[in-house]
């Protein structure tokens, strides 16, 4: 949705709560106008964020993958850590 639309909703919730009788309702329809005011900011403001994904480069020949790199590095501090098994 736009903040435009998300506007639109907070104040249709608002005149609705200016109209219910029912303090529940009315306290219902108050909140779900402070919600979609808030959606409006935050729509606002991610509509001027600029995402780039860019996809990362495989490696490299003979190279392990990073992960692969971590894993192995977690086994050999492990083992260096453990006693030597009989």
């Amino acid at each position: 949705m736009t903040p435009a639309e998300y506007s639109a909703k907070a104040i249709w919730h608002l005149e609705l709560a200016e109209r219910e009788t029912d303090l529940e309702r009315k306290s219902e329809n108050l909140t779900l106008a402070l919600s979609y005011m808030r959606l409006a900011q935050l729509a606002e403001k991610n509509a001027k964020t600029d995402l780039v994904y860019e996809t990362p480069l495989p490696p490299k020949p003979g190279t392990a993958h990073p992960v692969q790199q971590q894993q192995q590095q977690q086994q050999q501090q492990q083992a260096e850590r453990e006693p030597p098994k009989k």
